[in-house]
């Protein structure tokens, strides 16, 4: 969620706008809940925090693909 130039809501809606059905994993180390909440209702499709487990990464990506 944390980038450089632009915050990773930001770069959400960005990707949103172009593609209204791409299907986007949210990874940060920290997040507030509201937002969090937000932007799975926005239509993220998962929230991995850090630190990454791998299993559960490489879980997540499949169920997203799969979806």
């Amino acid at each position: 969620m944390g980038l450089p130039r632009l915050s990773g809501t930001e770069e959400f809606i960005r990707l949103k706008e172009i593609n209204p059905g791409i299907k986007v994993i949210l990874a940060s180390g920290y997040v507030e809940a509201e937002l969090k909440t937000e932007m799975l209702k926005a239509g993220a499709r998962a929230f991995l925090q850090k630190p990454y487990v791998p299993a559960d990464v490489l879980k997540i990506i499949r169920e997203v693909l799969d979806s």
